[in-house]
């Protein structure tokens, strides 16, 4: 069994959207889901959102075209309301190799005539650079939420963090008996008034578990 992380955690980093477009024409504002490379042989999703802190885009009747460069590939597209109520195109591109990598865009209307378009660069890291054990679970306390858990990758040794760990597997074991498990994002809520207990996190055929206190 992996070791057990049980991090504290300090503070939260917190994303804000620039002000401008920061797609690499200047056109539209790509939203990734983690500033971390992306292990090769995993996923990761892209978003474009409708709005952002000083942006509009007007997604409505439009679909999204994408073009990726060698060593990646677009898994799936979709349109999608993101909870700021605004209609947005979100993407899932898959890393195939290992290095800077294009992803071009355009969004076309109903008439198939382009609306916008633009270019956005991920990074595909190699997997020779990831060691068996390398999915991390972190536990944070929030009072009035509960525990916080979220399981993170890491380069070893280099101890960069790598992105495309979805979908992660819980199961979440209290003293009292009581367990749960669900399979979807990689972070989850775990309520503090049932005690202590253990959690574990399966991501790719690995799996690591960190214990919690009563509160």
């Amino acid at each position: 069994m992996s070791a057990k992380w049980l991090w504290l955690m300090l503070g939260l980093t917190a994303c804000v959207d620039p002000d401008a477009p920061n797609g690499k024409q200047g056109a539209l504002f790509f939203r990734v889901e983690s500033a971390d490379p992306v292990a090769v042989g995993l996923e990761a999703n892209l978003t474009l959102p409708g709005e952002t802190p000083r942006s509009t885009f007007n997604f409505a009747d439009t679909t999204l075209e994408v073009e990726a460069s060698p060593g990646v590939s677009v898994v799936d597209k979709r349109q999608v309301t993101l909870f700021e109520g605004a209609l947005s195109h979100q993407l899932t591109y898959r890393c195939e190799s290992a290095g800077s990598r294009e992803l071009r865009v355009r969004v076309l209307d109903r008439n198939k005539g382009p609306r916008y378009s633009d270019a956005f660069d991920v990074t595909c890291a190699t997997p020779a650079n990831l060691g068996q054990d390398y999915v991390e679970l972190g536990v944070q306390h929030r009072p009035g939420s509960g525990w916080s858990a979220s399981a993170d990758a890491r380069h070893i040794p280099t101890a960069h963090r790598v992105g495309g760990l979805e979908p992660c597997t819980w199961d979440v074991r209290f003293a009292s008996g009581t367990a749960s498990e669900e399979q979807g994002k990689c972070h989850r809520t775990i309520p503090d008034t049932l005690g202590a207990g253990t959690v574990c996190v399966s991501s790719h055929g690995h799996r690591t578990c960190a214990d919690f206190p009563s509160r």
